[in-house]
């Protein structure tokens, strides 16, 4: 039976992250992170809908000899935890310990701190995937996904809407840390006329889109992936694609965040 190691798999992410493998795999889940108490507590609604499929364990991630230790026999580390910077720690980590890994977080100082470990994991031999989420990790495979059915793609977008009822959510210090830090990393960049362009709020750039219901059509601005930055040169024909997200209110899509 497969291990998979969930680093914050009692958050608000991860619990999905738990649930889901649950569902969708024949994995054993090792739900972790420094609260062992929550971890349990998700460990126990777990047993009751897959018994004798996960187990709760004390793991720090910023403890390198703590997280290496946990890895033992662990095929895949997903780490849903609501801090980046520990990433760097956990993918060494996995690499010593043959262990393939998966993130889900958005950060331009994580990418800067995996880099430098791209050797390490290719000659460990593992599969290593950062920002492997919706947003990120879906709008450039969709690009890709349309190139290959369709031909000569010139102009290939991705939009999304963020609608959430903040309310019932409850976060960590370290979680509002990253989205602090998510609006400062934010640059609205996008890819025209054969070159990539970012725009200010002096040079607004915006797209309305048409969504599924509740949603309906919503004024998007463009935010910069770092997944989208390497489509031009896979998809030669394209001369025009981007991410482009709405979702807030419009204080928060058209002042704070392109202020910020």
């Amino acid at each position: 039976m497969p291990r998979i190691l969930v680093l914050g798999g009692y958050g608000n992410a991860g619990r999905h992250v738990v649930r889901m493998l649950l569902e969708h795999t024949d994995a054993h889940v090792l739900v972790t992170g420094r609260n062992e108490a929550r971890a349990t507590s998700v460990v126990a609604w777990a047993e009751r809908e897959h018994p004798g499929r996960s187990t709760a364990h004390r793991v720090d991630a910023a403890d390198p000899r703590a997280l290496r230790s946990a890895l033992d026999g662990v095929d895949l580390l997903v780490a849903a935890s609501s801090t980046s910077t520990v990433a760097a720690t956990a993918l060494a980590a996995c690499a010593d310990a043959g262990a393939d890994y998966l993130d889900i977080q958005l950060s331009s100082s994580k990418l800067a701190a995996l880099q430098p470990l791209r050797h390490r994991v290719e000659t460990a031999g593992i599969c290593a995937v950062t920002d492997g989420s919706f947003h990120p990790g879906v709008p450039a495979a969709l690009v890709r996904h349309a190139a290959i059915r369709l031909a000569d793609v010139d102009r290939a977008v991705v939009g999304s809407v963020i609608k959430i009822d903040w309310g019932p959510l409850t976060f960590s210090t370290s979680t509002v840390d990253e989205l602090i830090q998510e609006i400062r990393d934010y640059r609205m960049e996008e890819y025209v006329d054969g070159a990539w362009q970012t725009r200010s709020v002096l040079q607004p750039s915006s797209m309305t889109m048409l969504f599924s219901a509740p949603f309906g059509r919503q004024r998007c601005a463009p935010m910069y992936l770092a997944e989208m930055r390497a489509l031009p040169t896979l998809i030669p024909s394209l001369t025009s694609t981007g991410f482009y997200v709405a979702g807030f209110n419009p204080v928060a899509d058209w002042l704070v965040l392109p202020l910020a």
